[in-house]
């Protein structure tokens, strides 16, 4: 979780039949519907309004989704 105001990451794993995986987060697109957060180049998040938001992952037709849930700041 992310609080209001606040900034993280996201990071995308490829994980392949013969075991291997590999850190995609540079080369997927990062989308989303919702104004809870901005999203910034390679998987940045910036936080902007309280409760989940669902952000995609988008790959040569391969998508996954994560929930990112923004919390009120504490003070």
């Amino acid at each position: 979780s992310l609080a209001r105001g606040t900034a993280g990451a996201l990071k995308a794993v490829g994980y392949y039949p013969d075991g291997t995986s590999a850190d995609l987060t540079s080369q997927v697109e990062w989308t989303t519907l919702d104004s809870g957060v901005q999203l910034g180049e390679e998987g940045e998040v910036q936080a902007e309004s309280p409760g989940p938001v669902i952000v995609q992952a988008h790959l040569d037709g391969l998508f996954a989704n994560a929930t990112v849930s923004v919390t009120e700041a504490a003070l």
